[in-house]
Parts: C-alpha cells; sequence; structure tokens
C-alpha cells in the first residue's frame, strides 16, 4: 500500500524517515487502522503524521489530526518519566523503601516495598479500598486531595508483594 492508500499525511523531517516508514508499516501489517503520531525532539517537531481511517467497515472517513483518540494508561510513562528525574536528581532512588520518603506507608505488610517494586506492578496494590465500601471515583479524589493518599497509605496488599532485590 501506498501512503496514499493508508492516507498518510503530515510532515517528518528527513533525518526521522524511518519513524515514518514504521508508522506507514503499521498499516501494511494491520496493526493499525488509523492513527496519529506527534515527536518533539528537543523543542521542535520532528514527526506530525496521521494516517488511516477513522471507520473501516461503514464510511472510511479519514483519520485526521482532528480525530479524537482513546488514550489508556498514559499516565504511567509520565509518572515513571518523572520519577526517573527524581532518581536522576538524587531525590529518589529506586532501591529504597516507599516508607523512607512516605512514613504513612509502611503499614498492612508494605513496609518492605520499595519504589521500584510500584514502579514494575510487584506491591500488590492493584485495587484502593474504600472507607465506605463505595466504589472510589475522580471527585472523591478530586473533592479531596489527601483522601487517595491516606488511602493508599492503609491500603492492605491484594497479595504478598513480590518484592524485588
Amino acid at each position: 500500500m501506498s501512503d496514499k492508500e493508508d492516507n498518510i499525511s503530515g510532515y517528518c523531517a528527513k533525518s526521522w524517515k524511518l519513524i515514518r516508514d514504521l508508522f506507514h508499516e503499521n498499516f501494511i501489517e494491520n496493526l493499525d487502522i488509523g492513527a496519529s503520531l506527534c515527536i518533539f525532539y528537543r523543542g521542535e517537531c520532528v514527526v506530525d503524521l496521521v494516517g488511516g481511517w477513522f471507520d473501516l467497515e461503514n464510511d472510511r472517513r479519514p483519520y485526521t489530526h482532528d480525530t479524537l483518540q482513546p488514550v489508556y494508561s498514559t499516565g504511567k510513562g509520565v509518572m515513571a518519566t518523572a520519577l526517573a528525574l527524581c532518581v536522576q536528581r538524587g531525590i529518589l532512588n529506586y532501591e529504597e523503601k516507599v516508607s523512607t520518603y512516605w512514613p504513612e506507608f509502611k503499614q498492612n505488610g508494605k513496609e518492605n516495598i520499595k519504589i521500584k517494586d510500584l514502579l514494575s506492578h510487584r506491591a500488590g496494590l492493584t485495587v484502593i479500598d474504600n472507607d465506605n465500601d463505595r466504589i472510589l471515583n475522580v471527585e472523591d479524589i478530586l473533592d479531596d486531595p489527601t483522601k487517595i493518599t491516606y488511602l493508599l497509605a492503609k491500603q492492605k496488599p491484594y497479595w504478598q508483594p513480590d518484592i524485588g532485590d
């Protein structure tokens, strides 16, 4: 398939052509129906591509820069980057126990959990119990930001944490 058949358009700096080729390959191998990709490098936009289709089954509307995209788990990358920056600056240490930085965390079997255990999803903290058995929602957290830290500090792991060394 060509870029035209895949509806690929946008900007790609010459030195980033490999990224454009990989973007195109996703459509050739049916890994994407529609997608957008924007990369900034050292403050400059080096890739800003869209391609494919919003809806193949009904009307083949092109995927454009204005197509709304559901995004999942984007906070994980941002949080990992922020923590890596803290480690680089000597503020945090991956090998240190969470309770070194947050003493209230050291309860209900969490006393040996390290920063790296949280980042690698090995701490057994997949769900946060709410005091009143009601499902915790975004409004609860926005209304009282300290509530989430309180609940997480007292949370008991759902399984014995797989503490890594």
